[in-house]
């Protein structure tokens, strides 16, 4: 009876550890489960518009005035944006991550100055690995933002923003905008 007992419980657990692990069908470990565009806009964009915004110098008829970062929360937003964009690339340079998610179309594509879903998938595949150098180039200057804000260097943050913002139009550029009409 007791080895029953003890049979019977041991097929129950088996049968519990069996349910609770995942379908054969189920990749295990990192899978792109939203578009490089979503991406972009998430993780890359928002981002950087604080740090694009946390320092600025406006000189009009009643002088110059400087704004940036004073607070410890506004240091912390700053910190968390610089830490957001340089894990970004990672995300961006994975195998099997769309361009677009399903019937998604590429956002501004029918103002015209940005390439449509076809155009920018056939520039990637064309040239992935630059692609990749380039999210690589948004990294390190994702780096240098992460150092200037934990030195609290205004100044040093806007070298670096500058950088950023140069890393941001030679993707943009080769991979984004539309080619120019004849």
């Amino acid at each position: 009876m007791k080895r029953t007992a003890l049979f019977l419980g041991m097929a129950a657990s088996a049968v519990a550890l069996a349910s609770c692990q995942q379908p054969a069908s189920k990749a295990v470990g990192p899978r792109a489960e939203v578009s490089i565009q979503e991406i972009m806009q998430s993780q890359v964009d928002a981002p950087a518009d604080v740090i694009w915004n946390a320092t600025s110098t406006i000189v009009d008829a009643n002088g110059e005035v400087t704004h940036t970062p004073r607070t410890d929360e506004d240091w912390k937003a700053l910190r968390n944006a610089a830490v957001t964009l340089l894990e970004a690339p990672n995300l961006l340079v994975m195998e099997g991550r769309p361009l677009l998610k399903a019937g998604a179309k590429v956002e501004a594509e029918d103002e015209g100055w940005v390439s449509n879903g076809a155009q920018i998938q056939a520039a990637l595949d064309k040239d992935r690995p630059l692609f990749n150098e380039r999210a690589w180039r948004l990294q390190g200057a994702a780096q240098e933002v992460l150092a200037a804000v934990d030195k609290r260097d205004a100044e040093q943050m806007e070298i670096a923003g500058s950088k950023l913002i140069e890393a941001c139009h030679a993707c943009h550029g080769q991979f984004w905008f539309a080619p120019a009409k004849p």
